[in-house]
């Protein structure tokens, strides 16, 4: 039996705004693929960033589809950060192929646990679009906004990195 996207209510209880928002995902999707960047200075994404949240904690997730703009086998890395301009604590928990790998096919993956502000690197290889997931639960305690900032893993002007459309975060409020 599938499982309901909304949390069961007892009868009688009251439905509040608390109870409502903590149902809802909130999302923002990447429409449009931007110049690939060839440098190792973090950025946040355009179009994955200005994500405004409060006081409270937040369920937040993410698939970032990213693509090595070179043909062949050479590996590139990805650097991703998340950044916020409030203050906030979490443990990120994440799987995407392991920096420097260079299997297609075979590549090791991983579950990291680190801090938000703290850069992980991925490994991109060949031209297709390489999934990695990150989810964490975001404690806020200034309010702020979150962003996903990346870069070229190193500078290398002829492997350039790209995050391709259809990359996603979502978020929802849960206290």
């Amino acid at each position: 039996m599938a499982q309901s996207q909304y949390p069961d209510i007892a009868a009688g209880r009251r439905i509040t705004g608390n109870l409502l928002r903590q149902m809802i995902w909130t999302r923002k999707e990447k429409e449009t693929s931007d110049p690939p960047r060839v440098n190792a200075t973090l950025a946040p994404d355009p179009e994955l960033s200005a994500i405004t949240l409060g006081i409270g904690k937040y369920e937040v997730e993410s698939i970032i589809f990213a693509l090595h703009e070179s043909s062949g086998t050479t590996t590139t890395n990805i650097a991703l950060k998340w950044g916020f301009t409030g203050s906030a604590s979490c443990v990120r928990r994440a799987i995407g192929i392991a920096a420097s790998s260079a299997n297609t096919t075979a590549a090791s993956m991983r579950n990291i646990g680190s801090a938000i502000g703290t850069t992980q690197t991925y490994g991109v290889t060949g031209t297709f679009f390489h999934p990695i997931r990150e989810e964490f639960t975001l404690t806020v305690t200034s309010a702020g906004d979150l962003s996903v900032d990346w870069a070229q893993g190193t500078t290398n002007a002829a492997n350039a990195i790209r995050v391709g459309v259809g990359s996603f975060v979502r978020w929802r409020q849960i206290a």
